[in-house]
């Protein structure tokens, strides 16, 4: 029997097989010697005869041989396995709490990141909270809006969950790209691109969070063509089950419903692309119309509160944005919702050859989509669907390339 992940948790392995806690994940599965399983927020180290970990997952290798297990879906050099000495039993680290596994009679300690273990003033504000404001490390509701430097405007999740807005803009424009976390008592956490801000302790723990969940692969390649290039950029979560969806057409340029289903399978199930063929276990689920609007805040605007629907629909939106993907995550990296709207101050086209001054509308949301399954931008010269800006007539962006495919392919 196992008890809740943050507890002690005792685990018997007799032979090959055995119960361990999948983290992020409620359910507990019996597993195989030898199969890998993803450990969320967690990074993992012990002792190298019995069980090893790396930023992918846990491995667990056959138990008469000593020595590490490496990853055969490893797709970067920040993918790494982390290994102690065979003595090495427990590991103490700040902001952290250990779970105690018991591996064959070998008692070892796994590291959980626990968010919230240091405590942040609770501070008073006038209307919505800026960045500087955060910095100082205070704590807020979940809901107040955040105000970035360019005025763009997020509500904060509830404690425990990340909200990722990420916008594609016309080509030659900037989009959005922020990353809002809720950290609990130990603040408040902003990514934009490369830049962090927010409360010192709160960035530490998420930056070493998503340091065992992401991955950047780039072959430093030039070519425009898909198949050249084999870069990927992988976001700090992953969908348990199946995208349950619905679209709100009020507003709509083009009638969508189809071309979305397409776009969200094209990274599903069996992919083949520039001669490789992946099995992606990234599924979505369609059921229908709604009312209900998307919870993304229009004209310049970011991610609302989420209401625990994933929801498609249209918006105002400002010029330098097509579409914008919100996502919700908890500290697990489990993804809770996504929302994608589209704007209606833009040119689309649904036509099976585009041409003139639109943006196929397909193409865009394959690059929605892929946000939504947990991929962040690549370099526009790579010619990717996730590349960062859209030209009028995208229409290659239907179909993924070499480093889309790798991208789904790590996540999934």
């Amino acid at each position: 029997m196992i008890s809740r992940i943050g507890a002690e948790a005792t685990v018997s392995v007799e032979g090959s097989a055995g119960f361990i806690p999948q983290l992020g994940s409620r359910n507990h599965q019996m597993i195989t010697t030898g199969k890998k399983f993803r450990c969320g927020p967690c990074r993992i180290e012990l002792p190298e005869s019995k069980l090893c970990a790396t930023a992918r997952g846990w491995w667990l290798p056959d138990f008469d041989v000593d020595g590490l297990a490496i990853s055969n879906r490893q797709i970067s050099n920040k993918c790494i396995v982390s290994c102690l000495p065979k003595q090495s039993k427990e590991i103490a680290v700040d902001h952290r709490r250990s779970t105690s596994l018991t591996l064959a009679g070998v008692t070892t300690a796994a590291l959980l990141f626990m968010p919230g273990q240091a405590s942040a003033d609770v501070c008073s504000f006038d209307g919505s909270v800026n960045l500087a404001q955060l910095d100082a490390g205070c704590t807020y509701e979940a809901g107040t809006l955040v105000t970035l430097d360019d005025g763009t405007e997020i509500a904060l999740p509830a404690p425990g969950e990340t909200v990722v807005a990420m916008g594609v803009p016309p080509a030659g424009m900037e989009g959005l790209e922020v990353a809002l976390t809720n950290a609990g008592a130990t603040g408040v956490a902003v990514q934009l691109e490369d830049e962090w801000r927010g409360a010192p302790v709160a960035v530490e723990e998420q930056q070493e969070a998503l340091a065992g969940r992401t991955a950047t692969n780039d072959d430093g390649s030039s070519s425009r063509a898909s198949c050249g290039s084999s870069e990927c950029n992988v976001s700090g979560w992953r969908w348990p089950s199946d995208v349950v969806w619905r679209y709100n057409s009020s507003g709509q340029i083009v009638s969508g419903a189809s071309a979305l289903s397409a776009a969200a399978s094209a990274w599903s199930g069996t992919v083949t692309t520039c001669g490789y063929t992946i099995l992606s276990s990234a599924g979505h689920n369609y059921i229908g119309t709604t009312t209900t609007a998307p919870n993304i805040i229009s004209g310049s605007g970011g991610c609302g509160t989420r209401n625990q629907q994933n929801t498609i629909g249209w918006q105002a939106r400002a010029s330098n944005n097509l579409a914008l993907t919100c996502t919700w995550y908890n500290s697990f990296g489990d993804a809770l919702e996504a929302d994608q709207v589209y704007a209606t101050n833009q040119p689309w086209s649904v036509a099976s050859t585009c041409s003139g001054n639109a943006y196929d509308f397909r193409g865009v949301a394959t690059h929605e989509w892929g946000h939504a399954y947990g991929l962040n931008h690549t370099a526009q010269t790579g010619g990717l669907v996730m590349r960062p800006s859209f030209n009028y007539c995208d229409t290659d962006a239907r179909t993924l390339g070499r480093g889309d495919q790798l991208g789904i392919d790590f996540i999934y």
